[in-house]
């Protein structure tokens, strides 16, 4: 059995120069591509669509918690950095994992129960919703005092209310988002076989009314 990581006096884990530059590097070409995204989306006004817009918050959302690993480690005193650098972990890091569950709950109400009107009905709500509750689970973890060194950065200390809020604002929605989307996309990929397979056999129209063009287009 290996030996656990060093921790210094800060709360800091050391995992070797090789394994911190090769999480700069994922970081760094993350954002890149979040870059990319949100620049092709100003770029080209035919892209600024619900579906895209969407992705879009998903890649402001992945740049700045990509960013927060690239400010390195905070050593006393820079008591304001780590702070700093919590609140975008925590914020940023809820609210990808939120958008990705809001792309995939928009799929299912597209494609599974028809619903077209979300563009209308649903994207205030999602900003509410997606940017709000992180917001509020930033302030739930100043107010336990449980911000600051974690492993490579600062972000929620690993003591045993660090830990429950982790669990809360982190890895429980994390796996939730997973299986949500794998659901999703499983019954899409169904769905999507299922209109092949009639395509092939010769039917005109799919059995819940067929897509017009128009439809396809809005979206």
């Amino acid at each position: 059995v290996s030996a656990p990581a060093p921790v210094d006096a800060d709360g800091f884990v050391s995992y070797g120069p090789g394994f911190e530059s090769l999480s700069r590097l994922s970081a760094s070409l993350s954002i890149a591509g979040c870059l990319v995204v949100i620049g092709a989306f100003v770029a080209f006004s035919q892209l600024r669509r619900f579906f895209a817009r969407l992705v879009v918050y998903l890649a402001i959302s992945d740049l700045w918690l990509c960013t927060s690993f690239l400010m390195g480690r905070s050593w006393a005193p820079h008591h304001t950095k780590c702070m700093v650098q919590s609140m975008l972990g925590i914020f940023f890091g809820l609210a990808s994992v939120m958008w990705t569950v809001a792309i995939a709950d928009s799929v299912r109400r597209v494609l599974l129960s028809r619903d077209l009107s979300l563009e209308d009905r649903f994207e205030g709500r999602l900003h509410l919703i997606c940017w709000g509750v992180p917001l509020f689970c930033v302030g739930m973890s100043f107010a336990a005092g449980v911000s600051g060194p974690a492993g490579l950065m600062c972000w929620i200390r690993n003591t045993a209310m660090g830990t429950m809020i982790r669990w809360t604002t982190f890895y429980i929605p994390l796996w939730v988002a997973i299986g949500y989307s794998v659901w999703v996309y499983w019954k899409v990929m169904d769905l999507m076989d299922r209109v092949l397979l009639q395509r092939l056999q010769g039917d005109q129209a799919f059995e819940s009314g067929a897509w017009s063009p128009e439809d396809i287009e809005r979206q």
